[in-house]
């Protein structure tokens, strides 16, 4: 029997990685403008287990959407934020806190919804309660608060819709916007930290992803920074600020990068596709 360490985000990596891989497929309508919609093997998914995969779905669509619409690179999990500051995680709160690397575009937060269906008014407004239990980001105005719900339409595509609820209740969390860029990284530099195989390379960190033929990348200056702290631990805001200042301050100018098989984001992170992936690449689309 093996036993694995009680916190593996390698592997974590990967089951986000081949979620989305499985259970969303592209298409194209006969302009030629290409969507997303369910797979066969979400398809055959028992109701319970389209709900998690549902959920899951949402959470990543959440990042997406605020990157392309609101100019937020980046997106830190607020309760893992607070663990590391050790604060007690008590009532409802929302998903992400989000923020640019200058400070710039306005922080966002963010309660994320994933439905198999629709996205309907009830969850919308019950979502919209819980966004509003949001922290203020240090030295900023008053973030945005947004619900992003995404689900299937009936036909089977996947759709999303971004809700700007008002803001109409004061923070109880203040937390700095450096802090939450070392709280988006620090997962992302353990799990290259436990990879088996990994080297840098042209500024940045290439971990092998065992079992599914690619690479996950993340910049240097992030495993640099973060290279003495642990998601065991918890931490100052002015400590993590520190580390999330080095961040970015480094890559506040990146540009996102794509290729036939490697995409890397604004803020450093990215996916190396081997060539097993070619095939299943080039057949996507239908």
């Amino acid at each position: 029997m093996v036993i694995l360490p009680y916190r593996r985000p390698l592997i974590e990596i990967e089951w986000r990685i081949l979620m989305v891989a499985s259970n969303l497929a592209m298409s194209a309508d006969r302009h030629g403008v290409e969507y997303w919609r369910k797979s066969d093997a979400f398809e055959q998914l028992d109701p319970s287990e389209k709900g998690a995969v549902s959920y899951f779905l949402g959470m990543t669509q959440a990042q997406v959407t605020c990157r392309r619409r609101l100019g937020i690179p980046l997106l830190a999990h607020l309760d893992t934020l607070l663990k590391l500051l050790g604060t007690p995680l008590v009532g409802k709160r929302p998903d992400f806190v989000g923020v640019d690397f200058s400070g710039v575009v306005l922080p966002v937060v963010v309660e994320s919804k994933g439905r198999t269906g629709a996205v309907g008014p009830k969850l919308l407004t019950d979502a919209k309660a819980q966004a509003l239990a949001f922290p203020h980001v240090a030295g900023s105005p008053a973030p945005a608060v947004v619900v992003s719900g995404s689900g299937f339409r009936a036909n089977g595509t996947w759709t999303a819709r971004l809700h700007d609820p008002p803001d109409d209740r004061a923070p109880d969390l203040v937390v700095s916007r450096n802090a939450v860029i070392a709280s988006h990284y620090l997962p992302l530099v353990e799990a290259v930290r436990e990879a088996p195989t990994k080297e840098r390379r042209e500024g940045d960190w290439h971990a092998a992803l065992p079992g599914i033929d690619a690479n996950f990348i993340i910049p240097d200056v992030a495993f640099k920074a973060l290279s003495n702290y642990s998601l065991g631990e918890t931490y100052s805001d002015k400590t993590l600020a520190e580390a999330g200042a080095t961040i970015a301050n480094s890559l506040a100018s990146r540009k996102a990068q794509r290729g036939q098989r490697r995409y890397v984001a604004s803020n450093g992170v990215g996916l190396h596709l081997g060539p097993s992936w070619h095939d299943l690449l080039a057949a996507e689309v239908h």
